[in-house]
């Protein structure tokens, strides 16, 4: 596949809970060998696009294209049987408390916030 082309790809993705719009056009394209951040201030929607990348929640509008063939997953078994490693990852994170912080530099996981960056 060519490096120019995104494994990967969610464009004009939308999702509404009620009155709030969680995702709004969002788009985000992954590229093998590469490092992906999803960054964003509290309500950005960041946790509501990856639930939409692993199945877990449904779009109300858009589109993922995997190694350019579109897909849609009606729940994260669904994305975890087409992409096994990342939708195992995404399920695994989507169910761990968003205050449980991993020690990069050891195995031991801690609650609370990060340490301050030095």
């Amino acid at each position: 596949m060519d490096a120019a082309i995104p494994i990967f790809s969610m464009e004009g993705v939308c999702k509404r809970y009620g009155g709030v719009q969680a995702l709004e056009e969002a788009a985000l394209n992954v590229h093998g060998g590469r490092v992906h951040a999803v960054l964003g201030e509290n309500g950005a929607g960041k946790s509501t696009l990856i639930k939409v990348m692993a199945g877990v929640v449904t779009p109300d509008k858009g589109r993922m294209t995997l190694e350019g063939r579109e897909v849609s997953f009606a729940d994260p078994a669904a994305a975890m049987k087409t992409v096994p490693d990342f939708g195992e990852s995404v399920a695994e994170r989507t169910e761990t408390p968003s205050d449980v912080v991993k020690n990069p530099s050891s195995s031991e996981t801690a609650s609370g916030p990060s340490p301050p960056f030095r």
